[in-house]
């Protein structure tokens, strides 16, 4: 019998206008970066923090046989970063440092390759060892820093004989000593610590008599300098250390003789040369430091003559920062600055006292930075800058010219950030960031469908407060002549200019912008009347004071909202605290509307929205917490509306088929979540417990008859979800895997719902949704039902219309020969949702006898596994649940017999592992705990 494989992709990107769900445009395609840092070797492997765009930081390997890089351990799920800042190899597992999300707290985490486990270890007190650092291994055992109850930050040690984690001495009692550059030397374990009475900072251990002991060295003139960047070399100590007279200069320390030696400032006087990077060879030790002269350069010190020269100044006029320094061959390699965008790898060889370029990356002139990592063999390891990739991993082999790729961990790509949507003219203006032009203005045609920039000019103009008034759009900026102030945008000639509000001098003070009668009001920083509310007349092109409302100080006027003719804001005027007030203009008066909370404590009133006639909002009292109040101007009174157990905190109040729905917090025990107040009958009513802890919706839109918003959920994390029918229910999943999206700035605009969001790929960039949304398009993959695709269609608005690509109009398919089917999904309202199917035939292939060459491990797992397959280089890798739902899928290069997938979030159960190889399919059953 013929053996199809049936594989089903649905798209939810732009075929037509009417698409459900449009990505509008990728304003920022600048690739994202992984930043692999701390690498250590184990093995043959190197191990390294990295971010590949999805799980955040977390702990990488990279196999240089295979080329492979892949994740080891996701400490913290999802893309929140473990923030792994040291690792070290030891006794065939590897030690590191990293946070688990709860807290910022660093614990000491060991991964054992044998079986892909990771463990916190923990002291003899059976508590976990919290802020490890300064890793060493002495005497067949791991030492470190930590923090260790009882006795605070102390030298710590890990022996895996007797599986204990111990203090070694509390060496300041009562206090931290913060032990640091731990290494050894004749013998013993030295570093240095502060026990808060000695001056010396130089401390050494001695394993025969588990003893540590305070270095009290031998000084002229009795000087002891602070003790950083220790480095030993060729009997002798080199630190950088600071006095008050000659500020962080190199210092060098005798062993044998127990003497600080005369060493003469490379900066002198009281500014600092701050040596850093040493590295002995050839009986001289190199490091880099700052001098006025030449700047931070390399240079060396020769011990025999007790003089530091310099050795090249490879940036002349700047700083070339050589970073860390790797030995090989008789050469120092390093990473040096040539100038302000570019970072290349160098070698020195002392011998020759030659200087090498030895490999920098293209980047048509914008910024390339290579900076060393770490070497293995003949092979340095890098951390490589260029636009096409971001930050990521680069390799460069000894006598190989320039240097190469070694993985693109993070493949996706920056957001440009969409913010403060705001139609006019029949077009829709934002700003948004990209790496080029910096933040600018920015415009969506929906006529043409082309998003363009609008301001570009030398540095960000920062737009903010997005305000139409008359053929203008007002924003607050920054002019590339004028500085900052209140800027425009012409809606006849596209052209942006800036109104005579400018204040060169001041950034970041022009807020709340709003149209009202035909003048645009704003809060604003003045130099003489400090920040109070303010008015720009476009007629006269003047902004004026409206009035001093706390005279003494600011006001701090907030929250501008137009209701029934007049503008009504948050303001303090020094007596009541921040209240309710409002501004007449056809009598020209500001008054306060009532003192909400008597006394000086304020009511902070905001979220304003008119509903059943009144203003209503969220406001503070201090006996009933925060709760929704109402403003009546028939009576000129305030009513609360609301009064429920604990603090309600109402926000985001939004009017919906004569209801306010809001984000709030009841009642007692619920938090964050959506509920609504009905004036008919008086009552609060939560919605659904949606989330434990809080689901926290945001930005309330109401848009098709139903309300629209972003929401967190444990499933799903921060996605876009309805209230319609007296019910809640996810809109789509944009970020699958239950990363967020999360949808921002919902806005209504040419029929269509904008925002912002993030679907993991491309950053956070703009995208839209059709009124159709809600058709739902789900496929399955049916194994064992060869040949056949199985359609499901949900939501929308039935009857439904389906046509193939094969002229069929019946939702499922059978008896199909290898190829790709496309169907398009019509509902009554004329929304249009395409799906493409592709049958594969794989009869060419001969399966694995038994599928026995495959191995799965760990098996059973919780969602991290490594595959192999003996003998066959591995193509693909897919992985579908018991109902024939893909879970999983990701093509390689088909060399590596073994790799490694992650699949955080994969719910316990039984599913079916394919692998296709170079010799066949295997497949083989896998249970996730």
């Amino acid at each position: 019998m013929k053996q199809f494989l049936l594989l089903l992709c649905v798209f939810f990107f732009a075929f037509s206008a009417q698409a459900q769900l449009v990505l509008e445009r990728d304003i920022n395609l600048e690739a994202a970066s992984s930043q692999p840092d701390y690498m250590a070797e184990l093995n043959g492997i190197l191990y390294f923090s990295a971010d590949d765009g999805v799980n955040g930081a977390e702990l990488y390997r990279y196999d240089p046989g295979t080329g492979m890089a892949s994740l080891v351990a996701n400490i913290n799920p999802y893309d929140v970063s473990s923030s792994i800042t040291e690792i070290i190899g030891f006794n065939n597992k590897l030690y590191f440092s990293a946070r688990d999300g709860v807290g910022l707290t660093r614990w000491l985490y060991v991964f054992d390759p044998a079986n892909n486990s990771v463990a916190r270890l923990k002291d003899a007190n059976n508590t976990q060892v919290s802020s490890p650092g300064n890793f060493a291994v002495f005497n067949g055992q791991l030492f470190f820093a930590a923090n260790f109850s009882g006795a605070g930050i102390e030298l710590g040690r890990y022996d895996p004989a007797t599986n204990l984690v111990e203090v070694v001495e509390d060496i300041n009692v009562g206090g931290n000593s913060n032990p640091g550059f731990l290494q050894e030397v004749n013998g013993k374990l030295w570093f240095i610590a502060d026990n808060g009475v000695s001056n010396s900072r130089l401390w050494r251990y001695d394993p025969v008599t588990d003893a540590v002991e305070n270095v009290i060295y031998l000084s002229p003139n009795s000087v002891f300098p602070s003790i950083s960047n220790l480095y030993f070399f060729e009997g002798k100590f080199y630190f950088q250390g600071y006095t008050q007279p000659t500020g962080d200069e190199l210092w060098v320390y005798e062993e044998a003789t127990n003497t600080l030696l005369t060493v003469p400032e490379v900066y002198p006087g009281i500014a600092s040369s701050s040596p850093a990077g040493f590295a002995g060879l050839n009986g001289k030790v190199y490091f880099a430091a700052r001098t006025a002269s030449e700047g931070r350069e390399l240079r060396v010190y020769n011990p025999v003559t007790n003089q530091t020269s310099l050795v090249s100044d490879i940036y002349p006029g700047g700083n070339g920062n050589p970073g860390e320094t790797v030995i090989l061959n008789g050469k120092l390699y390093f990473t040096a600055s040539v100038n302000d965008l570019e970072r290349r790898l160098f070698s020195y060889a002392p011998l020759t006292t030659t200087l090498t370029e030895e490999a920098a990356l293209s980047n048509n002139n914008g910024p390339n930075y290579l900076s060393v990592l770490k070497s293995l063999g003949n092979t340095i390891y890098l951390s490589g800058l260029v636009a096409a990739t971001g930050t990521e991993l680069y390799k460069f082999e000894v006598g190989v010219p320039g240097v190469s790729l070694a993985a693109d961990i993070n493949p996706t790509t920056i957001g440009s950030d969409p913010f403060g949507l705001t139609p006019f003219n029949g077009k829709l203006y934002f700003g948004a960031t990209e790496v080029n032009s910096g933040a600018e203005v920015w415009v969506y045609d929906p006529a043409t469908g082309n998003v363009d920039l609008v301001t570009n000019s030398p540095g960000s103009t920062n737009p903010n407060g997005f305000t139409a008034l008359g053929n203008r759009l007002y924003f607050s900026g920054s002019d590339p002549v004028l500085g900052y102030g209140l800027l425009y945008l012409d809606g006849t000639t596209g052209l942006t200019g800036a109104t005579t509000y400018l204040t060169p001098n001041s950034t970041g003070h022009i807020t709340d912008i709003i149209a009202y009668n035909g003048l645009l009001y704003f809060s604003a920083l003045d130099d003489v009347v400090d920040r109070e509310l303010f008015v720009y007349n476009p007629t006269t092109n003047q902004a004026t004071l409206i009035a001093d409302i706390h005279p003494t100080d600011g006001s701090n006027p907030e929250k501008l909202f137009v209701f029934e003719g007049n503008l009504y804001f948050q303001a303090n005027d020094g007596v009541s605290g921040t209240e309710l007030w409002r501004y007449n203009d056809a009598a020209g008066t500001v008054s306060q509307v009532a003192d909400i909370n008597p006394g000086s404590g304020g009511s902070n009133p905001e979220w304003f929205v008119e509903y059943d006639d009144q203003l209503y909002f969220s406001a503070f009292v201090t006996s009933l917490s925060t709760d929704i109040y109402s403003y009546d101007p028939l009576t000129d009174s305030v009513y609360q509306r609301t009064d429920v157990s604990g603090n309600l905190s109402p926000q985001y109040l939004t009017v919906y088929q004569d209801k306010l729905f809001f984000n709030g917090r009841f009642p007692s025990g619920v938090n964050a979540e959506l509920g609504y107040y009905d004036a008919a009958l008086d009552t609060t009513i939560l919605t659904e417990d949606l989330n434990p802890g809080a689901s926290n919706p945001y930005d309330l839109k109401v848009f098709n008859n139903k309300l629209y918003f972003s929401t967190f959920t444990d499933a799903y994390g921060r996605e876009l979800w309805q209230y319609a029918d007296s019910t809640l229910s996810i809109v789509t999943d944009i970020r699958s895997g239950v990363p967020n999206s999360d949808p921002q700035y919902l806005t209504l605009f040419n029929g269509k719902l904008y925002f912002a969001a993030n679907d993991g790929l491309r950053g956070m960039e703009l995208w839209s949704m059709a009124q159709c949304l809600n058709l739902l398009v789900d496929t399955e993959v049916i194994i064992g039902d060869i040949g056949s695709i199985d359609l499901t269609i949900q939501g929308g608005l039935p009857p439904y219309q389906v046509r193939w690509s094969t002229g069929d109009t019946t939702e499922d398919l059978s008896g199909l020969s290898p190829g790709i089917y496309t169907a398009t999904v019509t509902d009554a309202s004329g929304c249009l949702s395409e799906i493409e199917a592709e049958v594969l035939n794989y009869t060419s292939l001969s399966p694995l006898a038994d599928s026995k060459g495959l191995r799965l491990f760990p098996n059973p797992a919780t969602g991290d596994i490594s595959v192999s397959v003996n003998g066959a280089g591995i193509q693909a890798i897919e992985v579908f649940d018991l109902q024939g739902r893909s879970h999983y899928k990701q093509f390689f290069s088909g060399n590596a017999s073994e790799v490694f997938m992650s699949m955080p979030g994969i719910q316990a159960g039984i599913y079916l592992v394919w692998v296709h190889t170079s010799e066949g399919v295997a497949t083989r059953k896998l249970i996730i705990r």
